[in-house]
């Protein structure tokens, strides 16, 4: 079942490589908020270990996606603390 809003606003661990150049595979992980998506990217409002929201977005480009996943233990546990944005 898809969301109606295509998912922005979904709590959502991003992994994916800050580098896809040959040779590197710099693998960074976002935690966050969907607050937009394109055609070619979406954008994670992250926020800290510390429970506080970055004031800038993460946008990744599909193409350098690894792996999204929802409802784990850290968002569920975070979730409820932080700040509402």
């Amino acid at each position: 079942q898809k969301d109606a809003d295509g998912g922005k606003g979904k709590f959502i661990q991003v992994q994916f490589f800050d580098n896809i150049d040959p040779g590197f595979s710099d693998e960074a992980c976002v935690y966050g908020k969907i607050i937009g998506l394109s055609a070619r990217s979406v954008a994670v409002r992250n926020f800290t270990e510390k429970g506080e929201w970055e004031s800038e977005s993460t946008v990744i480009s599909y193409e350098n996606l690894k792996r999204i996943r929802w409802d784990t233990e850290y968002i569920r546990v975070f979730q409820k603390y932080l700040p509402k944005s």
